[in-house]
């Protein structure tokens, strides 16, 4: 035996796990990144002011691209993979830019009315924000096609270079020219470098194709059938902010110089608790990947072969088995993490210089988070079992709950962390139960499938919704 097979043997798993990281949080990485950096060395060179504006640009745009590329990515993730996996001829060059144009021009839309909304100025901040934003659109979406392309070392390297000429521009402009919309533009080169390359390895592999037109038809045609899971996702994320926006909305909220309406005392606890849901995430991309992948298969052969029902019964109870255990050592581990984090809180509030109010909420949010990795898990697997319109009516609870228990405990303790706490509390019950429920029956789920496959329903024209 080599020398080298330990190595061999190490970094395939290393590499997976970056990668699961990067897709999972990417763009959240790179918000956190950005407002480190910025806390930590500019606001000697800019003063308090003109930082607070650079950092919630960085969040408004974080936030407008996750509500547009997270379920615009997600669909054109799942179009090129299943194309591939079908041996079909997909213009996958021509899907990434149509989905990354379609979930710029909705984000553009979305930080537009924002803008106005609030008064954004001057225009060099305005300007910079939708730059940003459309720039981060087109780094998740190349992550999602990378992603379904299996293309994880270039992912990684990408990523890294990426974020690296991000920093290094930073810098070099607030010692030149320390001004908001400068370092915003400076910022976004690495992210644009980023997606360059992204593009360029994808034109590489599968050529430029035919026109974008045919692509973006694809993608339109997927977006109307799969229009339950987009809608689940956009619910999802919008069930994440929601409970900022109604402490910005409200009279506590604070105005920065440039008109970004924020809460910095809840925001700076919350964006920090939110990291601790990571390893969930990317634990489970790397299960859905893996083991799940590999149980799914095995039931679909045997299903579309034509297996005698007891084997099929015994492929589907594999699966079972394989889902539970994976997601109670998912849940295992995050629970450790979450206990670690906990215990750590003093160490998190000295080294992010928070108060002793922040720290309390530090522990509830991080509390929080755990529930929400659950519910997170939950509706993979309802996704997993085609059951959209649970993870749908599942997200829109969540969205829901949190909302009202945002304003309800505004009303009567003013802010605090405990309203993202009871509605994951009270979602993460009700995910556990259709988790549990849905996922044995997934034989008649993929008997279903079989069936409309044989009835011609597999094209794209003749689908069910």
């Amino acid at each position: 035996m080599s020398r080298t097979d330990p190595a061999r043997s190490v970094l395939p798993p290393l590499r997976r796990a970056a990668a699961a990281t990067v897709i999972a949080a990417g763009p959240w990485l790179v918000a956190v990144a950005a407002l480190a950096l910025i806390s930590r060395t500019m606001e000697p060179l800019m003063g308090v002011a003109a930082v607070e504006d650079l950092r919630l640009g960085v969040v408004y745009a974080v936030c407008c691209a996750s509500l547009a590329a997270g379920p615009i990515g997600t669909i054109a993730a799942g179009l090129i993979r299943t194309g591939i996996d079908d041996g079909q001829a997909m213009p996958v060059t021509g899907i990434f830019l149509a989905a990354g144009l379609l979930a710029a021009l909705c984000a553009l839309g979305l930080g537009t009315a924002i803008a106005l909304l609030l008064g954004i100025h001057p225009i060099g901040n305005l300007l910079g924000l939708l730059l940003l934003t459309g720039a981060i659109c087109f780094l998740w979406t190349s992550f999602s096609v990378l992603s379904a392309l299996r293309a994880h070392r270039f992912l990684i390297g990408a990523f890294t270079l990426g974020m690296t000429v991000s920093v290094a521009c930073c810098i070099l402009a607030a010692r030149h020219a320390p001004i908001t919309p400068d370092l915003i533009w400076a910022f976004s080169a690495g992210v644009l470098l980023c997606v360059a390359l992204a593009l360029r390895h994808v034109r590489l592999r599968f050529g430029l194709g035919d026109r974008l037109a045919p692509a973006l038809g694809l993608l339109l045609g997927a977006l109307a059938r799969q229009r339950l899971l987009a809608g689940g996702i956009l619910l999802g994320v919008a069930a994440v902010w929601i409970d900022k926006w109604v402490f910005w909305a409200a009279p506590v909220g604070a105005s920065s110089q440039a008109g970004y309406r924020h809460f910095a005392d809840y925001d700076a606890v919350m964006f920090l608790a939110h990291l601790a849901v990571i390893p969930a995430v990317a634990a489970m991309h790397m299960l859905q990947e893996g083991p799940i992948r590999q149980a799914l298969r095995s039931v679909q052969r045997d299903i579309l072969g034509g297996a005698a029902r007891m084997t099929i019964r015994r492929s589907v109870d594999a699966l079972v088995a394989t889902v539970r255990q994976g997601i109670l050592a998912i849940l295992f581990v995050q629970a450790t993490l979450t206990l670690a984090f906990m215990l750590a809180a003093p160490l998190l509030t000295e080294a992010a210089q928070l108060g002793f109010n922040q720290f309390l909420m530090l522990r509830v949010g991080l509390f929080s988070t755990l529930l929400y990795s659950i519910v997170y898990v939950c509706s993979s697997i309802l996704i997993i079992c085609d059951r959209k319109a649970a993870f749908l009516q599942l997200q829109g609870g969540l969205l829901l709950l949190n909302l009202l228990f945002s304003i309800l405990f505004y009303l009567e303790m003013g802010v605090t962390a405990y309203a993202f706490l009871f509605a994951n509390l009270l979602v993460s019950a009700m995910a556990i139960i259709l988790a549990v429920d849905i996922l044995p029956q997934y034989d008649f789920v993929m008997f279903s499938r079989a069936i409309s496959r044989r009835r011609g329903w597999s094209d794209s024209r003749n689908a069910p919704p």
